[in-house]
């Protein structure tokens, strides 16, 4: 994922999955939700607190079977 053109692209909507994700190396940062923090913080002052609909889901599942 790359917040510095998700920034510049200003998108209406921005669906991101695996926010548990572990980023590549050189990645400015370490997880994904790491990246959607910053992009929500860039576009803080621009966010209508009465007509946003943000929702942030976290889920991840291990299935500890196929690790065996």
């Amino acid at each position: 994922m790359d917040p510095d053109a998700c920034i510049r692209r200003r998108p209406d909507v921005l669906i991101v999955d695996e926010l548990p994700h572990t980023n590549a190396p050189g990645c400015r940062h370490e997880k994904r939700w790491q990246d959607v923090e910053e992009i929500l913080n860039a576009h803080r002052g621009d966010i209508d607190p009465l007509a946003a609909d943000i929702r942030l889901v976290v889920q991840e599942l291990i299935y500890l079977a196929a690790l065996k």
